[in-house]
């Protein structure tokens, strides 16, 4: 359970999770390599679930120097890591703005260094300051 800062409660109810770079042979992951993966993320999520989708931005950390060459730093960015891996959770508490449904539900796509669980400190403080009235979606069994 994470508790909201507005003092929702929210439980996990479902986790897929994957390596980041899972099926990448070759290469010095950069900015725009990774921008695809989160975008690849984002986009798959929300076909697999089909509702709303949070991407919590990941923390990116600078890639070794001697692999920066201006002309390909220009068009792909500079080397650089996201965490190690991705995950998909489905979160679930009370029902939003129509009290007939059952629940709500909010599908958040994460980055973090290791397999959860536990989820990163650094990503539930994120998920806590989500507004779950505006993001949310009721749902009906």
């Amino acid at each position: 359970m994470i508790k909201l800062e507005s003092g929702r409660a929210v439980t996990l109810e479902a986790l897929r999770q994957e390596k980041t770079y899972a099926n990448v042979l070759e290469g010095m992951p950069r900015t725009k390599f990774n921008n695809d993966i989160i975008e690849r993320w984002r986009r798959k999520a929300m076909e697999h679930e089909r509702q709303r989708i949070v991407l919590i931005e990941p923390v990116r950390t600078p890639g070794p120097a001697r692999f920066t060459r201006p002309s390909t730093d220009q068009e792909l960015g500079p080397p650089e890591f996201l965490p190690s891996i991705v995950c998909v959770g489905l979160f679930g508490s009370t029902p939003v703005r129509n009290e007939k449904q059952h629940f709500s539900l909010l599908n958040i796509v994460w980055f973090q260094d290791r397999f959860a669980l536990p989820i990163d400190l650094g990503v539930v403080r994120q998920i806590q300051k989500l507004d779950w009235e505006k993001l949310a979606y009721n749902w009906t069994l």
